[in-house]
């Protein structure tokens, strides 16, 4: 593997897992693109591969403080959802981006230049 720090991984899902631990077991740290695995499984071993390794791994959510992707998030929570669903399970993130959200405020108020 080339001479770098880390790597960004912004290809198909179904390589996220398997191009991240190889990354991880050659030193380097990871961010990539949600999501980090297809499933559960293969997430829990990419974490459990980042903790051997001691190598940090990063997820891009870069829709998290998106007004649109929050008015869904809303609006999925409030009319469409059925409450014995644990929400969590069909919008992985979803509470995440809500609490987050309520902590911070809208960009407009944290005022000009504010990133996602």
């Amino acid at each position: 593997m080339p001479d770098v720090d880390a790597v960004y991984l912004a290809v198909p899902h179904d390589r996220h897992a398997g191009m991240a631990i190889a990354a991880i077991v050659e030193g380097k740290s990871v961010l990539v693109e949600k999501p980090i695995a297809r499933t559960p499984a293969e997430g829990a071993l990419v974490v459990q591969r980042a903790r051997e390794y001691g190598a940090k791994v990063g997820v891009n959510c870069q829709y998290r403080y998106d007004a649109g992707c929050y008015a869904l998030a809303q609006a999925v929570r409030a009319v469409l959802w059925d409450a014995s669903t644990p929400l969590e399970s069909m919008c992985p993130g979803i509470e995440s981006c809500l609490a987050s959200r309520r902590r911070r405020g809208t960009r407009a108020s944290r005022g000009p230049g504010a990133g996602h």
